[in-house]
């Protein structure tokens, strides 16, 4: 349900694109692009996923937000000329950090913390390779192609939780996914910048 909600940041970075980016135009081929990509994460979980009373409208509200977060955060960051990404990023961690420096030692309280190795490791993972390198990525492909081609990754996420199914589970490839992941494909490739 969440890679469903997720799916509408590409309509958002369509829309918001075109108001405030300079190099963001509304196109026809976006749209047509949008749209095939979202049909297919529609394909992926099937009617089922949309018809399901399960699920708490607040909490899909919060995804719904956060997702268009991200999206006028990688809006804004196309109207950033002359810098490179990693100046982007690196400026972005600093301010972020200022700000939640003093939450974290109120809330947290870190001088209590008993941390093993295991732990050491895998915050380091996290902090360099799933937030600082994916980052670092994420804006150079904002400065590169634009916001818009960037929230299509909405329709990436899914194909890799059924890549993982397949790969960890057991999980099995039916015409149906397989289709939906054809349709993905060619909006992303379709919704490329030329």
């Amino acid at each position: 349900m969440a890679a469903i909600l997720l799916a509408v940041n590409p309509l958002f970075a369509l829309i918001l694109g075109h108001f405030f980016s300079e190099d963001e135009r509304f196109s026809m081929r976006q749209l047509l692009a949008m749209f095939i990509g979202f049909v297919g994460v529609l394909l992926i979980f099937g009617e089922n996923a949309i018809s399901s009373p399960n699920g708490n409208i607040l909490a899909q509200l919060a995804v719904i937000i956060a997702g268009l977060g991200y999206v006028i955060s990688g809006v804004f960051a196309t109207r950033i000329k002359g810098i490179s990404a990693d100046s982007v990023s690196a400026s972005i961690f600093i301010c972020a950090s200022i700000f939640v420096l003093p939450l974290w030692l109120i809330m947290e309280q870190p001088w209590n913390f008993h941390l093993e190795t295991a732990t050491l490791l895998a915050l380091t993972h996290l902090g360099i390779v799933s937030t600082g390198i994916a980052f670092l990525m994420r804006y150079y492909i904002i400065l590169r192609a634009g916001a818009v081609f960037l929230s299509y990754v909405a329709f990436i996420i899914p194909m890799f939780g059924i890549l993982f199914g397949v790969m960890f589970l057991g999980e099995t490839l039916s015409l149906n996914t397989l289709g939906a992941v054809a349709l993905i494909l060619a909006g992303v490739y379709l919704g490329r910048k030329k």
